[in-house]
């Protein structure tokens, strides 16, 4: 009778082993797409799949979330159409309507467009129409409605980043930049001094540098300028290391300088963050 017993258990086991064998087999692993928000003020994230249902977060506009398929049928909402779709934020698993999301396979490679200034100007017809001030414009070389060179044009998500030479190559002193969401205008520094040339775009922020020194036979100096644009905030941000040498007369001085601040969005300085002497 035991060993019938053990018999029993054993084929017991076997069974359950094979459904749970089965079960593993049959299982679909959804690997999710990356997406990105697009609605001003944000995207809400819902426990249910309706626009009733309770609000258990809200996703800031330009920002990368994770999809794992849409559910239900088309609809409309707000002037979007498309469908509601389960969704992961940071640490947040809910429910976002699709129609204010967009696949994007360009998120981690910028995809560069084709650099011409007839393109600009597909965007911007004139300067007026940005309120582009001749005044307030610092650059030594200036940009017109007839001249300029493209020197980037990146576009990553729904941001797109354009950089103008007033000559024919790149000039990281009198450089224009702008950066565009959707083609429309967010930021210039067309109004102030140049912000220098893009260096890289990404986590929502465009970075710009200036760099320049000079050496002679005893001294030497190196100061270099940058600049951070926050797509999602619209907060400019800048930054300057300087760094200088003497080396004559038996002497070995240096002196260095780091100072971080907040700037207005003319270039101004808002609030120092950081100054080290």
């Amino acid at each position: 009778m035991k060993k019938l017993l053990t018999i029993l258990i054993g084929i017991t086991f076997l069974v359950n082993s094979c459904k749970e064998s089965n079960s593993k087999k049959d299982a679909v692993l959804i690997k999710p797409v990356k997406m990105v928000v697009n609605a001003n003020g944000g995207l809400r994230i819902r426990k249910s799949p309706d626009v009733n249902s309770e609000k258990i977060g809200l996703i800031p506009d330009g920002s990368i979330i994770d999809s794992y398929g849409e559910i239900l049928n088309e609809m409309t909402i707000d002037g979007k159409t498309g469908k509601w779709m389960k969704i992961k934020y940071l640490d947040i698993v809910g429910y976002s309507f699709s129609g204010f999301l967009i696949h994007e396979d360009k998120l981690s490679n910028p995809v560069e467009n084709e650099k011409t200034i007839d393109s600009f100007r597909k965007i911007i017809p004139s300067l007026e129409d940005i309120n582009y001030d001749y005044e307030k414009d610092k650059r030594s070389r200036k940009l017109t409605d007839y001249t300029g060179t493209v020197t980037f044009d990146s576009t990553i998500s729904i941001y797109r980043v354009i950089s103008i030479s007033p000559g024919d190559t790149e000039d990281e002193f009198n450089n224009y930049n702008f950066v565009f969401k959707n083609n429309k205008l967010i930021f210039s520094d067309m109004n102030m001094q140049s912000l220098g040339l893009p260096v890289s775009i990404e986590n929502h922020k465009v970075k710009f540098q200036r760099y320049f020194g000079c050496a002679t036979d005893c001294d030497e100096y190196v100061q270099t300028e940058n600049y951070e644009f926050n797509f999602l905030s619209l907060v400019l941000t800048g930054e300057t290391i300087y760094d200088s040498k003497y080396f004559c007369e038996n002497k070995n001085e240096s002196y260095s300088s780091h100072k971080k601040w907040i700037a207005n969005l003319d270039g101004t300085v808002k609030e120092v963050i950081f100054d080290k002497k």
